[in-house]
């Protein structure tokens, strides 16, 4: 008897569940074997898998498929894949936008996700930059557990995500310093939209109009409606990009969109944050536009790049790849060129990195029934990870050699001691730890090591009669430091730290000092002033024990005290106190100093790497920033 091997994956949240997807595979597999199954009761199957037959290749879709909250869920499950991409850039939490995907908020009231949308929504730096992030993390994180590409395909700003993701582009500091420089996309092809204004002679009520939409129309009966439209007199639409055989985009002024609808007697689909880009507009900004894009680059051996305008792959160079770019923005795309084109040369695994699938959609609708196997890593509403397992069991069914461990992640446990079993049915875990005794930085005078080593005794001896051992929250800081570190780095900045905030106490001291001579010289010349007006100076034995006695009282005697004298002690007055304003200055700048000196990229790594990217620290001079 013949035994027919089957390639079957199996998804589940426990033993239980995993059980049942594997009865149902049996019983399905033993009814019909020639039947598909694409994840229902979590159990992934294909009569004929595609691994062996083609390529697999990385789609990466375009602007307008950002959500608040993408990338967290990969961040928490994963977090080794923001530790990488950290070490690779200088400032992973201003490319990852974290502060409006991953917003910090004080209340979480209905409507806050909302009302974070919009925020991303106001700059379309912050949706370009978030969402190219996420597909370099989403990129890093399916390499990783051994899903590798041959092909990378971007769908309009999907180009330049899949240039950064695959390191052809490896500077993406650059890319953010340029972006953030210019006004391309902060008033040319967006906000004001100056671009479309100058092109098409419009006022900025007008341009502010434009918007681009789905038609369900095949590309050659849209061109044909646009013209009629014109001919009309709505001569404000361009057809933008040709998504499927019997999709298209097109974008204008709303008449001018409507009136084409109108005649194509089709219903038309919003696209919502599009800047005014894929047709003749960009020829207003043509030059700054591939300027911007023009970056070094490093070759990819075994990665072919596939571009929108030329409709194929081509060899990717600084120039190449700056004048595939700005070709799509100016000229539009044909996507299903470039899919077709894919399909001629091998590949038959389409993974999408996402944002969220509307890439995956389109290759279905443009491959129709032929052997293919498209889908996205990303699903909005769903638990990220979880998309992330189901993707990665879908491609071990097709073949494509998975790392299991990986996609299920390291669990870290930290165990204090062992359980002690205490009679029946109980465990009795015992909590704390004995006092730590850390190794003493250099900069440790032999004065403060014997004061805080006879604290940490003090402290053991109070909690001697309660029965439990525990570490105070400084003794225990340093020992997680030095022993979780493996290196004395962060004590060495906390010493740092340390002596600056001395020298700062030190200058605060001087400074309350000369504030207080400065007071006391200020009540001088106001009791000066009132002897010279005649008042009686009163007694200052407390904070209350004083009254004024009028001018005219008989007590009252004029003061022999000169008008030299009365300028002299003003000016000295106000010298006095000009000089404690600018000591209080400078102790609040050294104290500002002396916050960041910690260098935040250690404490973050104490306070959890997985952590960085989604805290954002406030120092005492104001400045906002995020790990």
């Amino acid at each position: 008897m013949t035994v027919t091997p089957f390639r079957v994956a199996l998804v589940g949240r426990g033993a239980a569940e995993i059980r049942a997807a594997a009865r149902f595979a049996i019983e399905s597999l033993r009814a019909n074997p020639d039947e598909a199954m694409a994840g229902g009761e979590g159990v992934y199957y294909w009569p004929k898998p595609l691994a062996s037959a083609g390529e697999l290749a990385f789609v990466f879709p375009g602007s307008g498929n950002h959500f608040v909250g993408m990338g967290r869920g990969v961040g928490l499950r994963w977090p080794g894949v923001l530790d990488a991409m950290d070490a690779r850039v200088e400032r992973l939490a201003s490319q990852t936008m974290c502060r409006w995907f991953a917003p910090y908020r004080a209340s979480w009231e209905e409507g806050w996700e909302d009302s974070a949308q919009g925020a991303v929504e106001r700059d379309t730096r912050r949706m370009i930059f978030g969402q190219v992030a996420f597909g370099i993390m989403m990129s890093n994180l399916l390499r990783h557990i051994g899903i590798l590409p041959r092909a990378i395909i971007g769908y309009s700003l999907g180009e330049s995500a899949g240039l950064f993701a695959s390191r052809a582009w490896p500077d993406s500091d650059e890319m953010l310093r340029r972006m953030m420089a210019s006004d391309l996309f902060a008033s040319e092809l967006y906000g004001e939209r100056r671009a479309i204004q100058r092109a098409w002679g419009l006022s900025a009520e007008q341009a502010a109009t434009w918007r681009a939409v789905i038609l369900p129309k095949p590309a050659a009966d849209v061109r044909a409606a646009i013209h009629e439209a014109a001919r009309q007199g709505e001569r404000f639409a361009r057809l933008l990009i040709v998504n499927t055989p019997s999709e298209s985009i097109v974008g204008g002024l709303p008449s001018s969109l409507e009136a084409v609808a109108g005649i194509l007697k089709c219903r038309m689909v919003p696209v919502a944050n599009i800047p005014t880009v894929h047709f003749e507009a960009v020829k207003e900004v043509e030059q700054a536009y591939q300027a911007l894009h023009l970056l070094p680059t490093e070759s990819q051996a075994g990665l072919r790049f596939y571009s929108g305008v030329k409709g194929g792959a081509y060899e990717v160079t600084r120039e190449s790849a700056a004048e595939s770019i700005t070709g799509q923005a100016l000229l539009g795309f044909d996507y299903t060129r470039v899919i077709e084109s894919a399909y001629a040369d091998g590949v038959r695994l389409f993974v999408e990195i996402g944002p969220q699938g509307s890439c995956t959609r389109m290759i279905r609708r443009i491959l129709g029934e032929r052997p293919h196997f498209a889908m996205t890593a990303s699903v909005k509403g769903e638990c990220e990870a979880d998309s992330v397992v189901k993707l990665a069991a879908a491609l071990a069914a097709q073949g494509v050699e998975i790392d299991v461990a990986e996609v299920n992640g390291v669990e870290e446990v930290v165990e204090t001691e062992k359980a002690v079993r205490a009679g029946r049915g109980q465990v009795v875990v015992k909590l704390g730890r004995a006092a730590p005794r850390p190794t003493w930085p250099e900069w440790a005078s032999d004065e403060l090591r014997l004061k805080l080593d006879a604290g940490v005794a003090a402290q053991a001896e109070a909690l001697r009669d309660t029965g439990l051992e525990r570490a105070d929250a400084g003794a225990a800081m340093r020992v997680v430091a030095n022993e979780y570190m493996g290196s004395d780095e962060l004590i060495q900045t906390a010493g740092d730290a340390a002596v600056a905030v001395g020298r700062a106490h030190e200058a605060f001291l001087a400074f309350s000092e000369a504030a207080s001579r400065g007071v006391g010289a200020v009540i001088e010349g106001q009791a000066r002033l009132m002897e010279f007006g005649g008042g009686v100076v009163p007694s200052m034995g407390g904070p209350w024990d004083f009254e004024f006695v009028s001018p005219s009282s008989p007590s009252a005697q004029p003061s022999p005290f000169k008008g030299e004298e009365l300028l002299s002690l003003r000016s000295k007055t106000l010298k006095n106190s000009k000089e404690s304003a600018v000591r209080l200055m400078k102790t609040i700048c050294l104290i500002a100093r002396c916050a960041w000196s910690l260098r935040l990229a250690n404490l973050s790594r104490f306070c959890g790497r997985s952590l960085r990217w989604w805290i954002p620290i406030q120092c005492a001079c104001g400045c906002r920033r995020s790990l």
